[in-house]
């Protein structure tokens, strides 16, 4: 804890400026993009996906969404689903910030959301884990599996869950609308 001396020897660069917030979604999906053939499958390929040849990188890049326009048409998004979205693709990931809480002048823990969203016909997979695989579970589990300890390019730690630190932490079961639905998954880092 710092005290209100410690404001007396004001310098800028001691202070946090959230700014690599801005640019973390993307250092993200950039991490998933060339660390996780698996997640990429399970959001192109309807029946048997892991079982289907890894995508290009030119494929991958075509599935990611950089604008709020025409969102419908990709498979990674960086913005929040909203329940009226109406989806082409029948499955997304959404990666955005959720919140940031600072500790001190210099460190941020950074809440970042993951909305798996699976059209509900299309939930149902085999997979070399299970016969009866659900899509949404798999790729939430996925995620966990490349990110969960990984220290990404900027950050000050590991990307992370942890009840202790950040009571959202974890992964729940979500109905995005009739059609839909999913996980949304939190995971932590420190800025």
């Amino acid at each position: 804890m710092y005290s209100p001396e410690d404001e007396l020897k004001f310098e800028q660069t001691a202070y946090n400026t959230y700014k690599l917030a801005r640019d973390l979604p993307t250092i993200i999906v950039n991490y998933l993009f060339e660390n996780s053939p698996d997640f990429w499958k399970l959001l192109k390929y309807s029946q048997n996906p892991l079982s289907e040849p890894d995508l290009t990188d030119k494929e991958k890049a075509s599935m990611i969404c950089k604008t709020s326009f025409n969102t419908e048409e990709f498979n990674v998004l960086f913005q929040k689903y909203t329940v009226d979205a109406m989806l082409k693709a029948k499955s997304q990931v959404r990666v955005f910030i959720d919140n940031i809480s600072s500790y001190g002048r210099t460190n941020a823990l950074v809440r970042v959301i993951f909305q798996v969203i699976v059209n509900n016909n299309e939930m149902m997979i085999n997979t070399n884990i299970s016969k009866n695989d659900k899509r949404d579970v798999a790729i939430m589990q996925t995620i966990v599996q490349t990110l969960n300890g990984v220290k990404l390019e900027k950050t000050k730690s590991q990307m992370f869950i942890n009840n202790q630190i950040d009571r959202f932490a974890g992964a729940e079961q979500v109905s995005y609308n009739n059609d839909y639905s999913g996980f949304q998954l939190t995971m932590d880092v420190w800025i």
